[in-house]
C-alpha cells in the first residue's frame, strides 16, 4: 500500500481496486467538474495535508480489516452456517477503539474547514471524513457482535442483517477514497506540469529530472492492475524512455563543475539516479512476470508490491529535485 506524501505536493497513490462489486461511482462525478476550481492558496496546502495524514493512518488499516472479514465471511453471499464454530471472535480486531479516538481528533478540524466550502478538494474531502465516520461506527457494531459470541447465540442471525450495512459502508468509503485521489491526483500533475515548464530552459538538471518523475507515474498508471489486464507492451514501452531519461540525466550530472555550494544537490541527484535504476529493475521483473505463462499469484504479487515500494520511494525525492538550481 502506497503512501501519500507531505511535501510540495503529495506523491501519486497508485489505485488499489479493492472496493465491491457495483460500487456506484455518483460521487467522483459530482465532484468531476468542480476539480479545475481547486484552490492553491497556502491554507488549501495545509488542509490537503492534513487530509493526507488521516488518509495515511486509514487506508491500510481499512484494507487490513476487509481482508480479514473476508477471510470469514463472504463478501457476495455473507456468513455461512460454518462460521458459528469457527474462531472468529478472536480474530476479527479492526483498526478501531485506541486507534479511533486518535482518528476522531483529526477528523473532527477537518470536518470543520471543510464545511460549506464550494472548494473541490475540501468537499470531497467532507465526503471522505464521513465515509470513514460511517464505516467506523458500522464497524464497532459487527465487531461486537462477534467480538461477544452473540454470532454463536443466535446463529448468525444478526450477522446475516448487519453484513449488507458493512459491505455498503466499505463500498461508500472506497467510492469516498477514489474521488479524492482523483481530486489529489489533479493537484499533482497540474503542479508537476508548472514546475517542467519553469525548469525546461533554466534548470536542465532539474528538468530532467521531474521528467523522470512525470514518465514513472506514467508507468504507475499503465501498471495499473484495476482493469484486470496490464498492457505489457505499453509498459516496456515506458522503461526504454524511462531508462534512456536517466541517462541523460546521468550525463548531465557528469558535465557540471565541481561547485561546493551545489555538492549536496549533486549528492540526491545520485542517490535519486541509484533509486531510477531500483525502479527499473522493479518494473521489469513485474513485466517478466505478468508475461510468465505460469501465471503465479504469489511471484506475481510480490512482484507487484516490489515495484509499488520502488515508485513510492522514487517519488520520495521529489521534493529535493524540485528544489535544484541547475
Amino acid at each position: 500500500m502506497k503512501k501519500r506524501h507531505l511535501v510540495f505536493f503529495s506523491a501519486s497513490l497508485f489505485v488499489i481496486t479493492l472496493s465491491c462489486k457495483n460500487a456506484s461511482v455518483k460521487l467522483a462525478e459530482k465532484i468531476g467538474s468542480a476539480a479545475s476550481g481547486l484552490s492553491r492558496s497556502d491554507d488549501a496546502i495545509q488542509f490537503r495535508n492534513e487530509v493526507i495524514s488521516v488518509f495515511n493512518d486509514v487506508q491500510s488499516d481499512v484494507r487490513d480489516w476487509r481482508n480479514k472479514y473476508a477471510e470469514y465471511i463472504d463478501l457476495e453471499k455473507g456468513p455461512a452456517e460454518n462460521l458459528v464454530k469457527s474462531n472468529i471472535q478472536d480474530y476479527l480486531w479492526p483498526f478501531l477503539d485506541s486507534d479511533m479516538g486518535s482518528l476522531d481528533r483529526k477528523l473532527k478540524p477537518i470536518a470543520e474547514k471543510a464545511a460549506g466550502s464550494k472548494d473541490a478538494l475540501f468537499q470531497t474531502s467532507a465526503a471522505y471524513i464521513e465515509s470513514i465516520q460511517q464505516l467506523g461506527e458500522t464497524m464497532q457494531t459487527a465487531r461486537a457482535y462477534y467480538r461477544d459470541g452473540k454470532y454463536k447465540e443466535d446463529r448468525l442471525a444478526k450477522g446475516k442483517e448487519l453484513h449488507p450495512q458493512v459491505v455498503k459502508a466499505f463500498e461508500a468509503y472506497f467510492e469516498a477514497e477514489k474521488a479524492l485521489e482523483t481530486i489529489l491526483d489533479k493537484m499533482e500533475q497540474e503542479e508537476l506540469v508548472t514546475l517542467l515548464e519553469k525548469a525546461k530552459d533554466k534548470y536542465p538538471v532539474q528538468y530532467k529530472a521531474l521528467s523522470l518523475q512525470k514518465t514513472a507515474k506514467e508507468m504507475l498508471s499503465t501498471a495499473d492492475f484495476s482493469g484486470g489486464v496490464v498492457d505489457t507492451a505499453k509498459l516496456k514501452a515506458a522503461v526504454l524512455v524511462f531508462e534512456s531519461s536517466a541517462k541523460e540525466l546521468q550525463a548531465l550530472l557528469d558535465k557540471l563543475p565541481n561547485d561546493p555550494a551545489k555538492s549536496t544537490h549533486k549528492i540526491n541527484v545520485e542517490s535519486y539516479l541509484r533509486q531510477c535504476g531500483e525502479f527499473l529493475s522493479a518494473t521489469r521483473k513485474l513485466n517478466r512476470e505478468l508475461e510468465a505463462p505460469h501465471k503465479d499469484k504469489y511471484y506475481r504479487n510480490q512482484a507487484r508490491e516490489s515495484f509499488l515500494n520502488n515508485y513510492n520511494s522514487l517519488t520520495n525525492y521529489f521534493g529535493s529535485m524540485s528544489d535544484l538550481d541547475f
